[in-house]
């Protein structure tokens, strides 16, 4: 692991903890990926909805064998599109709302009312965590247009031009090292791996 990123793993972890000790407990997303293993905590009270739809999903196998087919180095990799070897990308008969609080996020008034006149409509009743390193967040097509594809932050520094957009939904806790591989992977002009990355085994622990 490089140890600049140490930092953005162990100061979560140590929130979490805290999170913990007064009842909340997050649920451990486990994605089995053929460069390594990723965990990330998933945050109920941060989308609950959300958080409910990819536990499900995961339990119902639909992340078994989807390919990371969006790879913007340094920014993120995305998944939860594509089964490997395919360019078909599903599509669910359904789509979840948005769970952002821009207050959480600290968004100032005037951004606030540029989104609600773009489309979104905010929770002030969830509690946000900003677009920061190693948070997994869902990939929309704008307002209240959520599936299942999510999105892994790989900027150091965040993305926090993108806070009150895209609803967040934890932090990966274990193996940034197999996050670093994918985010590396040479891409073609559509940021799409020349190579194939992809999870192999995803399940809620």
């Amino acid at each position: 692991m490089k140890i600049r990123n140490l930092f953005y793993m162990v100061i979560p972890a140590l929130v979490i903890i805290l999170l913990v000790g007064c009842g909340r407990k997050p649920k451990i997303l486990v994605w089995e990926t053929n460069v390594g293993t990723i965990e990330i905590e998933l945050y109920p009270w941060v989308a609950p909805k959300n958080v409910a739809n990819i536990v499900q999903l995961t339990k119902d196998g639909f992340y078994d064998g989807k390919r990371f087919h969006r790879v913007i180095s340094g920014e993120v990799i995305q998944t939860g599109g594509f089964d490997r070897g395919s360019s078909s990308m599903d599509v669910l008969d359904y789509k979840i709302p948005d769970e952002i609080n821009p207050k959480d996020l600290k968004l100032s008034d005037e951004l606030i009312v540029q989104y609600e006149e773009a489309g979104y409509v905010f929770n002030y009743k969830v509690r946000s965590m900003p677009l920061r390193y190693g948070v997994m967040a869902m990939a929309n097509q704008g307002p209240d247009t959520n599936q299942s594809q999510v999105f892994i932050v790989t900027n150091p520094n965040g993305l926090q031009y993108l806070n009150g957009r895209y609803t967040p939904l934890g932090q990966v806790i274990q193996g940034v090292e197999a996050m670093e591989i994918i985010d590396e992977a040479a891409t073609d002009k559509f940021d799409e791996p020349l190579e194939e990355y992809y999870i192999e085994k995803a399940y809620i622990r």
